[in-house]
């Protein structure tokens, strides 16, 4: 025997005697109605489009940008989502990296706090993101860390 909870059908011996309220949290028909509506007049499509402009016109700025550190650096990761990384062959450390860059009031992030478990020898890689930010804060931020890294 099975019980359903929303659109899950789940074995009566893995949820008896255990709170499964949570499981019953659906869309309210409002809401999917809306979302529908939304979806087939054409705003989501116009939407997407939009967001795919603003955020190639971000990508290029900051790829072009970053053509200064080239000398310190290689990108990777540039034609996927909206972050890319930065490997260092600078022999700088990403702590180094990120405390420099923290200096002068440019936040970014090094892989490794992404690690599940410590990776020695790495060389250094920083993930640079781009979303919110537009292309002016872009190019100040490229500008610091070019200084930064020097």
């Amino acid at each position: 025997p099975n019980e359903l909870h929303g659109a899950s059908q789940i074995p009566v011996g893995l949820v008896s005697g255990k709170k499964t309220s949570f499981l019953n949290s659906t869309v309210s028909k409002v809401d999917q109605l809306i979302l529908q509506k939304f979806i087939e007049e054409g705003y989501y499509e116009r939407h997407l489009n939009k967001t795919r402009a603003l955020y190639k016109s971000r990508h290029d700025t900051l790829l072009g940008c970053l053509k200064s550190l080239q000398d310190r650096c290689e990108i990777s990761g540039e034609n996927a989502g909206v972050h890319l990384l930065l490997h260092f062959h600078n022999h700088m450390t990403e702590e180094e990296l990120t405390a420099r860059a923290a200096q002068k009031g440019v936040r970014v992030y090094g892989l490794t706090e992404y690690y599940i478990e410590p990776q020695a020898g790495k060389q250094a890689t920083i993930l640079l993101g781009y979303a919110n930010m537009n292309e002016e804060k872009i190019q100040e931020a490229v500008r610091i860390l070019d200084e930064a890294w020097k």
